[in-house]
């Protein structure tokens, strides 16, 4: 059985990193967008998470992370639950991922202080984590957001 489900990709613009996004979202999917003074909060809508330097987009089986690479486009991260990533054309990363069920996460609440500028989300979000542990060293490497089904 093929196991990777972590994978890495370059995108060189900010239209093909919309497009490519445009593929993954779904209805029950949201964007998560970082920008050095904000953060979008937890929105189902990319017009009011884009362009960012960074973010992500989450699923019930999935994270999409990107970033921004000075001169280079984007750098995207993609941790799949179900699928191999080489569907999608990234480059795997490692070969034996154990992926743990889904855990409970916590968010804070609208006016923490640590988000200055608010961090909002649907009041009916109902946030999940996985851990993506490589099965050679049982390191966890990367905590996925997702949703629960």
């Amino acid at each position: 059985m093929n196991n990777t489900r972590v994978g890495t990709k370059a995108i060189a613009s900010v239209d093909g990193l919309r497009t490519f996004l445009s593929q993954f979202a779904t209805a029950d999917c949201y964007y998560f967008a970082r920008w050095s003074h904000r953060v979008s909060g937890m929105v189902q809508d990319l017009d009011k998470a884009f362009p960012s330097p960074e973010g992500q987009l989450f699923g019930t089986q999935f994270e999409l992370r990107w970033k921004q690479c000075r001169g280079k486009g984007y750098e995207l991260l993609l941790l799949h639950c179900e699928r191999s990533v080489e569907d999608w054309g990234f480059q795997p990363v490692a070969s034996a991922w154990e992926i743990s069920e889904p855990l409970g996460a916590y968010l804070y609440q609208h006016n923490e202080t640590r988000f200055p500028k608010g961090f909002n989300y649907p009041p009916n979000l109902r946030l999940q984590q996985r851990y993506f542990q490589d099965a050679a060293t049982a390191t966890v490497h990367f905590v996925a957001l997702t949703l629960a089904s």
